[in-house]
């Protein structure tokens, strides 16, 4: 399985019909091994009008073999489920554009950045009407952070 977004999957005009997920490449459209997925499970609660329980499940069509560059992610567990994390580091990561003017080549290459997680209270100053509890939220400081075409991918 793999976590994104829910509006990846269903943004509430266009409905995927598979993904194909990128595993162990830097490079968008070449390298690594590439899965499509099967099934695809949105959360019961989702709702594009609000942009609320935005996350999803994908299952893999064929097994991924864990590798030196492919390997599954930690998940919060346990009491980290309560955590806020506010005030802790992050990293962005992702294929999407690296400005606001910017663009998605046939190079595209994956890229990061460190950014810090804030408070839900700091962030429903920016959004209020969908913010969650659940929700984490980064700074955006010096126009870091996630940008168009990195939706669904890690933190």
């Amino acid at each position: 399985w793999v976590v994104t977004a829910a509006h990846c999957w269903n943004d509430g005009v266009l409905q995927a019909w598979r993904f194909t997920v990128v595993l162990g490449s830097v490079h968008l459209f070449s390298g690594g091994t590439r899965v499509e997925t099967g099934a695809v499970a949105s959360h019961p609660n989702w709702s594009p009008m609000f942009t609320r329980n935005d996350v999803a499940v994908a299952y893999f069509a064929t097994p991924v073999s864990v590798s030196a560059t492919i390997a599954p992610v930690a998940l919060p567990s346990g009491t980290e489920l309560f955590e806020s994390f506010a005030g802790e580091g992050a990293i962005v990561v992702g294929f999407g554009a690296t400005s606001n003017s910017g663009s998605i080549s046939s190079n595209q290459y994956l890229s990061h950045v460190s950014v810090s997680v804030i408070t839900n209270g700091d962030c429903s100053l920016a959004f209020p009407i969908v913010l969650q509890s659940s929700n984490i939220c980064t700074s955006g400081f010096g126009s870091v952070g996630f940008c168009r075409g990195d939706c669904g991918g890690p933190l």
